[in-house]
């Protein structure tokens, strides 16, 4: 079930901190396929919204390759 509109990102900023946490851990070599494709989903999204949102708290972001 999805988080409701009036609080979602509330509630996502807690499970993302949960998530950055394991990831500074380098906690992700015992992921499953499934869970290892959705972690680089999440890094895929993580930069798309800094690419394209850094402006909101002022810090741009461009592409790195």
């Amino acid at each position: 079930m999805s988080n409701m509109r009036y609080c979602m990102f509330q509630k996502t900023v807690g499970d993302m901190e949960d998530c950055i946490e394991r990831i500074d851990e380098n906690d992700v070599s015992d992921l499953s396929d499934e869970e290892q494709t959705a972690y680089e989903e999440f890094i895929e999204h993580c930069v798309n919204i800094a690419i394209d949102h850094g402006h909101v708290i002022n810090r741009e972001c461009e592409e790195v390759n």
